[in-house]
């Protein structure tokens, strides 16, 4: 936040002529517990051309709070939760920044991560989206991701996911999808593939919109100097509840509905059954979300008609084909299952016990 609006403390040194280039858009349900750590992390980046938008889901109460401790805060208060989706949108649409940012509450970006960002958009105009290292807020040592990807499944999946960071995310690469969590996009994009589905409330938005850009041949990249710190799910409370069960298997079918050309969901189609049945697996009986499973695989299904409107208007502008799609997603599919084979070689030897009691209880609080 530049100039005057730069929260009190300790701030890092403005970059001499940034301007005012990108608006920094933070969603938020909870407020002030998560907000001012947030927002202490941004008062301290290198690059300061930027404001920053809180959108308050909580009806007001953040919006109270910011007006006392951050009035340089824009803030926007929908009247009540509209969802991650809307609300990220309502901010888009109140602005006129060429680069936006999109950042959970509950992540703390290091002072060089939208310095990083911005940068790589400037170096190489063919990008669209960036994205950086997001690792966890009590273990930096340990990935929440390196950029999203699909899976061989066609399941979207946070590359890196509970790694250990060896070095092995320290270049540069193409990324298919973009992480909500924390990632600079363009105005552009959004105006060429449209804003993130309001609709879809939460989970898979960014999923969504990644596969809508790929397909009107949007890139995106990941800049490993770009870096966050994550608590993760702290607002939905954990990482897999009924909520976030019912809302992800929902937006899961509504996002492969949307945005699968219907050649290339014919030719993957066994594998789009195996991701589907891993998906039940995984949420209604392994995590013992049966309804909740059940209530969102029928709420994506109720919306295939639309969807499918949704997805003849996409193609009708699709600037990639079909085989160029397939190798995108061949090369992200490959990621994701080198990810997956260190993560299990990880939590296999010493220590298993340790990671693996770790992360139950994190699914359980």
């Amino acid at each position: 936040m530049d100039g005057p609006h730069a929260c009190a403390g300790a701030a890092a040194p403005a970059t001499p002529g940034d301007g005012r280039r990108v608006a920094v858009v933070v969603p938020t349900l909870r407020g002030e517990p998560l907000l001012a750590g947030c927002l202490e992390a941004l008062d301290h980046q290198r690059f300061r051309g930027f404001r920053v938008v809180v959108v308050d889901n909580g009806g007001g109460r953040a919006a109270e709070w910011l007006r006392r401790a951050h009035p340089e805060v824009a803030v926007q208060v929908p009247g009540g939760n509209v969802g991650f989706a809307a609300a990220v949108n309502l901010a888009i649409e109140g602005g006129t920044e060429p680069l936006l940012a999109l950042l959970n509450d509950d992540a703390r970006p290091e002072p060089d991560w939208l310095a990083a960002l911005v940068a790589a958009l400037d170096a190489d105009s063919s990008l669209s989206f960036v994205c950086g290292k997001v690792v966890a807020a009590d273990d930096p040592g340990r990935i929440d991701s390196a950029g999203d990807g699909l899976s061989r499944l066609l399941l979207p999946y946070p590359i890196g996911r509970f790694e250990r960071d060896t070095g092995q995310y320290g270049a540069v690469r193409p990324v298919l999808l973009p992480p909500g969590s924390a990632v600079l996009v363009r105005r552009a994009l959004f105006e060429d593939a449209g804003p993130l589905e309001a609709s879809f409330f939460a989970y898979f938005e960014d999923a969504d919109l990644g596969l809508r850009a790929a397909l009107l041949g949007h890139r995106g990249g990941y800049i490993p100097g770009a870096v966050a710190r994550h608590l993760g799910s702290a607002t939905s409370g954990s990482m897999i509840n009924a909520h976030t069960v019912r809302l992800s298997t929902r937006n899961l079918v509504r996002a492969q509905v949307r945005n699968l050309p219907g050649g290339v969901a014919c030719r993957r189609g066994p594998a789009l059954l195996a991701g589907h049945a891993y998906w039940f697996l995984k949420m209604a009986v392994k995590e013992a979300h049966p309804l909740a499973w059940l209530r969102g695989f029928v709420g994506g299904l109720v919306r295939v008609p639309g969807d499918l409107g949704a997805r003849r208007r996409l193609l009708r502008r699709r600037r990639v084909d079909d085989r160029a799609l397939v190798a995108m997603f061949d090369a992200s599919a490959a990621e994701v299952a080198a990810s997956v084979r260190r993560k299990r070689g990880a939590t296999s030897g010493v220590g298993a016990r340790v990671f693996n009691a770790k992360n139950t209880k994190k699914r359980r609080e």
